[in-house]
């Protein structure tokens, strides 16, 4: 090969060396430049779901729960929560619950759709239950001559039960007392929500 061929070559292998670490050089700024980019986005990502998250428990915590606001033993004495707690709640129209211990250690969850407050004690009723018996398997079952359940239950312990057939016999009332828990939908920051023990 003579010196000029050589010479020429030599140009060539360089300007293409040159172009192609120019395109390397090009590619990687580009490259940092996309990274860059994208781990803002990343960040800025994460900022938006850290947000979300604080939020999402902001408004979690300002909904309403359901919270113990009164339990009493069989004579109405307070176990846990207070009877003033319970008042207000009633009095601001909060959805009351009333856990009705059985005296045959099963428990009960009586919804009170009529509430009211005298002499500090609270009343509720429910006439919403149809009576119910056990079969041989020892499975709940609607009894064949069933009859209405109607009770009104008292933060002194007072449970008071009316049966009445669906064909408008009547069936032994009973009067009797009960450990009960009243249990509230009441708003966070409440002081109901966030009953005292006496």
């Amino acid at each position: 090969m003579d010196p000029g061929t050589a010479v020429v070559i030599a140009a060539v292998i360089a300007f293409v060396g040159a172009v192609i670490a120019a395109i390397i050089a090009a590619i990687g700024a580009i490259a940092v430049a996309y990274i860059n980019k994208a781990e803002k986005s990343v960040n800025k990502a994460e900022k938006s779901v850290a947000k979300a998250e604080k939020s999402i428990k902001e408004v979690s915590g300002a909904l309403p729960s359901w919270n113990l606001l009164l339990e009493h033993d069989k004579y109405g004495n307070p176990i846990s929560g207070n009877i003033e707690s319970l008042i207000e709640a009633v009095n601001k129209g909060y959805p009351i619950k009333i856990r009705i211990h059985q005296p045959n250690n099963s428990v009960q969850v009586m919804e009170a759709q009529w509430l009211f407050v005298e002499n500090k004690i609270v009343y509720a009723s429910n006439t919403d239950q149809i009576s119910l018996m056990k079969n041989e398997s020892g499975d709940y079952i609607y009894q064949e001559d069933s009859y209405h359940y109607y009770v009104v239950v008292g933060s002194d312990g007072h449970h008071h039960a009316m049966r009445v057939y669906v064909d408008g016999r009547k069936r032994n009332p009973s009067n009797s007392k009960r450990h009960m828990a009243w249990i509230g939908l009441v708003p966070p920051q409440s002081p109901t929500s966030q009953p005292s023990s006496r």
